[in-house]
C-alpha cells in the first residue's frame, strides 16, 4: 500500500510593499488550489484593483484560470466566481 500528500492549501498575502513572506501586508486570505481553480475564502483587509490584479498575476503564474471567493456575512454564505471558460472570462485573457 503507498500513501501521498498533495499540498493544495495556502495563504495568500499582496501589499504595495510585499515581496516575500515577513513583508508587510494589507489582504491575507486562505487559498485551495485544486487542478486550475482557486477557493479563497477567510479573507481579510484592504481589496482593491491593485490587489485584485496582483492576485491575478500570482494565481496565473500557479495555472490558474478559475477563481471561486467564498463569502460568508450576516449568517449569509454565498461564492463569485471569476473566468473557468464558460463560466465567464477565462481568467488569462481578462484585463490587466
Amino acid at each position: 500500500m503507498g500513501a501521498t500528500l498533495e499540498v493544495v492549501t495556502g495563504t495568500l498575502r499582496a501589499g504595495p510593499d510585499h515581496h516575500a513572506y515577513g513583508d508587510s501586508w494589507d489582504f491575507a486570505a486562505t487559498v485551495q488550489i485544486m487542478g486550475s481553480s482557486a477557493y479563497i475564502s477567510a479573507a481579510r483587509g484592504t481589496y482593491g484593483p491593485e490587489t485584485a490584479r496582483a492576485l491575478r498575476d500570482v494565481l496565473r503564474a500557479r495555472g490558474v484560470t478559475k477563481v471561486v471567493f467564498h463569502r460568508q456575512k450576516a449568517g449569509h454564505s454565498y461564492d463569485v466566481i471569476i473566468g473557468g471558460g464558460e463560466d465567464g472570462d477565462n481568467l488569462e485573457r481578462t484585463g490587466g
